[in-house]
């Protein structure tokens, strides 16, 4: 009596995948997307930073011994990023704002101080306008959440701006809160993208590196301290507002 044998190593492709094998193969595609966006930033920010100790041998050693931190800090806060992200997939990272009162125009300066280097590293600097009174604002909300989200969406302004262009920071004092915006001139963002923007590991497709994950958790922050988060996109001009309801005082 004859009989046939069915390998089992082989994969019929006719046969449809099951539900928990397509589930599996996205979880694969998921993790070897995060992996390979995980290493490349890391090559990225470590390659300045070999390049940076090289030039300590000459005369400028300060200036890079300044970038060599710059770098180190912004390497941190990308992995910050990821790995909060992680926990808010697992359900294991619970938000709760600390409020606190602060002087809102010494808070900024003393935020914005490491990228103003970085952004000075590409030849673009950081301004402020302040609203009216904005500059002697006393705000109450959660300072180190506010501080993470305006940290990523410098961070994304600076990857992202042209060459020789300032990147704004704008604040003006609203009814009831704090309206911050942050505008680059660079790429331009076509107008069918802007509402993938805020999604986990969204990339345009405009040959910058990026986590993909700043955007992502400043809307989650932002909503934290019950706030609102937007992009508007006009030309090569690049806009992020935030609203932000908390009490203020002069």
């Amino acid at each position: 009596m004859g009989y046939s044998e069915k390998s089992s190593g082989a994969i019929n492709d006719s046969e449809p995948l099951s539900s928990q094998e397509t589930t599996d193969n996205k979880h694969i595609q998921i993790q070897e997307l995060f992996l390979g966006i995980f290493a490349h930033e890391l090559r990225t920010q470590f390659a300045g930073i070999i390049q940076a100790c090289g030039y300590l041998r000459g005369e400028k050693s300060e200036l890079y011994l300044s970038a060599i931190i710059t770098i180190s800090k912004s390497t941190l806060h990308v992995l910050d990023n990821m790995l909060s992200t992680v926990k808010i997939n697992a359900g294991k990272l619970t938000i709760n704002p600390t409020n606190e009162t602060f002087l809102f125009s010494s808070w900024l300066s003393e935020l914005i101080a490491p990228f103003e280097l970085h952004s000075r590293m590409k030849g673009n600097d950081i301004q402020i306008f302040y609203g009216t009174g904005t500059d002697t604002l006393l705000i109450n909300t959660d300072k180190v959440k506010l501080g993470q989200v305006l940290a990523n969406l410098l961070s994304n302004a600076i990857k992202c701006c042209t060459r020789s262009t300032s990147i704004d920071i704008i604040a003006n004092a609203t009814e009831s809160g704090l309206l911050l915006q942050v505008r680059n001139r660079g790429i331009q963002i076509p107008t069918e993208k802007e509402s993938h923007l805020f999604e986990p590991f969204y990339q345009l497709d405009n040959g910058l590196a990026g986590s993909g994950l700043g955007l992502f958790l400043s809307r989650i922050y932002t909503e934290a301290l019950g706030g609102s988060i937007e992009v508007d996109c006009q030309a090569d001009t690049t806009v992020f507002s935030i609203l932000l309801p908390c009490s203020t005082s002069h």
